[in-house]
């Protein structure tokens, strides 16, 4: 049982497992077989209740309110369910025979994993935050702490519905998932001489559920505008065989140093939250979490929600730019209104247009029928291991690994908002709405005020992408990630040293290196590409959140006087590494409006707001804190990006002029311009620390009587309390940022503020009692 989240959005989750197993092995002379069986039952429930902070509340309905640094409502985690069992049987064995050693298994687990998530249904606003806006309110004289002062960005909303899956399973009328693992491998260990040992394997596996496989769900056919074969059925792939290779040899015959490598070819499993979007959009509206942004608000039918009598399309993007508080009613009938169309509908999986084209997007990615390939890593690695003493060993090795097909990646083929789809039409006519007859200079001369978010042109009709009917089409496709280290490694034993005996330390240390597309953390999940046009190309594949060049591990145990055990674990680890974008400063490029100031390639976006960030230039993906180590190095590609950016029309400003819709000097004038990146401070906070942490426990076994002991013990962790502030970033010029001038700010604002902002990336000291009995 947890909490999460955090005090103005928690969540509350509760986990509980049930865990059986029977095994049986049978051991002969020159064989072994184990046999197993298993079942495993896991439940989760996770709950968003607040705490001494309430929610917002307007017209009775909770909001998740999303400004700057504020997160505040009901968490979109919540409700959530999870229930999955496992029945597993295994048989492993070997055989010796002559030179050779032979294993060999097989295994069968039938997996059943179903629940709901609520993602859609809590009502989310998003406010505009950046240091045009931050500028607007005080000089209006309005408090920037209110978040409903500023201005709306975008908003979604949902029905409070939450499955993913038709089969109906756990209880549950819906959302059930099954899963029949399938695997044998074969091995073979080969003494060829005294001194070389040659390892051979092979192994098979067989995942019916890799994709989503229930036959009563049907792909939708549109899904060829996008590719051919896309609404073919998904096939489970069946060519899944992972070879490997290595080999031990002695060179001396001393049995002190052995020289070691190997290779591998592993295929990468794809779990359950990689398909739970994918089977719901091809059905009917009813059971899923369908999520609408404000540009496209309709029931379950397809009939637009409108409230207010001013909005026939249910495009409600026209309340961008108006104060929260002042649209907020609103806001909430309108979703409502859309919980009220639900509830009087009838889900029937055989009737009515498939989810994809009542929403007119995709959730969160789709299977592009039998295309998608399962991502394999192919790694090798080679190393020494020598025996310094009896009892101390020395290792080291060097490991490289490269995935193919990792990360999970979901470009967008409908190209949402993509400088190249500009609706030459639908712009003129929108433009000539505003201009009423005027030419663009005198409109602009009689209204020194306008910028290009007046004349609304950051929008689907506009640019519209490759059709006219839909939003957003993403479909899975596959990165590529890569790992390398060298790894050191020195373990030993203190038969007796003066108080100390039967003592033994291990000390470890890696310099290495992990990079993928997008610079994506997590390369088994879903991960949104950073440039649409090419998800793959260089200057957006580096390291990760998870690359830490250099970490040093240490670990003893220690036997000490009067039956006393210490045992320590000391860790330190160099910062870590991240990706800077170029900013939105705000103004005439606020929000949506970013596609003219900040979108560099003119790829767009997948959202209704802000297009996705490009990455800054001269900065690739992963390499602030890397190949740019300083600030004085951002300081000057920010020169340069001002030099070579700074003022120009991005692709999307130049659709505009290429259409004979303005002229590059009438865009200049409102504000559709790359903006100039303000420099960071002199002496700026440091964003990078390195992490130094020791644990250490003591215990003292007690012998109770045969087969019973109690040991009382302590802990201590994190012993020095070093838990240095995390890394921040972007260059957006507000608080929290790089470029954010905290000498001179003023209370709220300043550099112990953003320690407190920053987090820890480790927990304060802890110390623990307990007793543990083991019978």
């Amino acid at each position: 049982m947890s909490t999460g989240g955090t005090a103005i959005s928690p969540f509350q989750n509760i986990d509980w497992t049930n865990v059986h197993t029977i095994g049986f092995d049978l051991t002969k002379a020159r064989a072994t077989n184990a046999f197993r069986f298993g079942y495993t039952n896991f439940n989760n429930q996770i709950n968003s209740q607040e705490l001494q902070t309430k929610f917002l509340v307007s017209n009775g309905v909770p909001v998740q309110l999303n400004v700057g640094p504020i997160s505040w409502g009901p968490n979109g985690l919540a409700p959530q369910a999870t229930y999955q069992d496992n029945y597993q049987l295994s048989y492993d064995g070997s055989y010796v025979w002559n030179r050779h050693t032979f294993r060999y298994g097989v295994s069968y687990t039938h997996i059943a994993l179903g629940g709901f998530a609520n993602f859609a249904g809590p009502l989310a606003v998003a406010g505009v935050y950046d240091d045009a806006t931050l500028s607007s309110l005080k000089a209006a004289g309005l408090d920037v702490q209110d978040p409903l002062n500023f201005p709306l960005d975008s908003f979604s909303t949902g029905p409070s519905n939450g499955f993913f899956t038709l089969r109906a399973g756990h209880n549950l009328p819906h959302g059930d998932h099954l899963n029949n693992r399938t695997a044998w491998f074969v091995g073979d260990n080969i003494k060829a001489t005294r001194r070389l040992t040659i390892n051979l394997g092979l192994r098979y596996e067989y995942d019916s559920g890799y994709f989503n496989n229930d036959r009563n769900v049907h792909r939708d056919p549109i899904l060829e505008t996008w590719g051919k074969g896309f609404s073919q059925f998904p096939e489970p792939p069946k060519n899944l065989y992972s070879p490997s290779v290595g080999f031990a040899w002695d060179p001396t015959g001393s049995t002190k140093t052995s020289i070691r490598g190997g290779f591998y070819k592993a295929y990468e499993m794809n779990i359950f939250n990689n398909l739970i979007f994918d089977e719901f959009i091809q059905l009917p509206p009813g059971i899923g979490p369908d999520s609408y942004d404000f540009s496209s608000i309709t029931g379950p039918d397809g009939t637009p929600i409108n409230v207010d009598g001013k909005h026939p399309d249910g495009d409600y993007t026209d309340l961008a730019g108006q104060p929260i508080k002042s649209v907020l009613g609103l806001i909430t009938q309108v979703h409502q209104a859309l919980q009220t169309a639900y509830a009087n509908y009838k889900f029937d999986p055989n009737k009515g247009q498939s989810d994809f084209r009542i929403l007119k997007q995709d959730f969160d990615g789709i299977y592009p029928g039998k295309q998608f390939k399962a991502p394999y890593a192919l790694q090798w690695n080679i190393g020494i291991q020598r025996e310094l003493k009896p009892g101390t060993v020395l290792s080291v090795d060097y490991l490289y690994n490269h995935g193919v097909g990792l990360p999970f990646m979901f470009p967008d083929f409908e190209r949402r908002r993509d400088a190249s789809t500009l609706n030459v039409a639908n712009a003129t006519s929108k433009v000539n709405s505003v201009l009423k007859g005027q030419t663009v200079d005198q409109y602009i001369a009689a209204n020194p005020k306008a910028t290009i978010a007046t004349f609304g042109l950051a929008s689907d009709s506009i640019y519209q992408g490759l059709t006219s009917d839909f939003i957003r089409a993403r479909f899975f496709q596959g990165g590529f990630t890569k790992y390398q280290a060298l790894q050191a490694n020195i373990t030993g034993r203190v038969n007796r040293s003066g108080m100390f005996k039967d003592s033994t330390y291990t000390v470890s240390y890696s310099y290495g290196g992990s990079q993928a597309s997008a610079a994506a953390g997590r390369a088994e999940f879903i991960t949104s590409p950073l440039d649409n046009h090419v998800p793959n190309n260089s200057t957006t594949f580096g390291p990760t959140g998870l690359d830490f060049r250099h970490i040093l591990t240490a670990g003893g145990l220690m036997n000490l006087p009067g039956k006393f055990v210490l045992n320590s674990f000391w860790t330190f680890r160099s910062a870590g590494a991240q990706t800077i974008t170029v900013p939105n400063l705000g103004g005439a490029i606020s929000s949506s409006n970013g596609i003219f100031g900040t979108d560099l390639n003119g790829d767009g976006g997948t959202g209704a707001g802000a297009p996705r960030g490009d990455v800054f230039p001269g900065v690739n993906a992963g390499q602030f804190g890397r190949d740019v180590s300083s600030l004085s190095q951002v300081n000057k590609l920010i020169q340069e990006f001002n030099s070579n950016y700074a003022g120009k029309l991005t692709p999307a400003g130049q659709a505009l002029v290429s259409a004979g819709l303005f002229t590059q000097a009438q865009l200049v004038k409102l504000g559709a311009v790359v903006p100039t990146v303000p420099a960071i401070p002199a002496g700026g906070p440091n964003p990078w620390h390195s992490l130094f942490t020791a644990n250490l426990r003591i215990t003292r076994p007690v012998v109770i009587k045969e087969h019973w002991r109690i040991s009382p013990f302590a802990d201590i962790i994190n012993l020095f309390n070093h838990a240095p502030a995390g890394l921040y970033g972007g260059l957006t010029g507000v608080f929290g940022a790089l470029n954010f001038d905290y000498a001179n700010a003023v209370p709220g604002r300043q550099v112990s503020d953003l320690t407190f902002r920053r987090g820890r990336n480790a927990d304060t000291r802890q110390v623990q009692i307990g007793v543990r009995l083991d019978f």
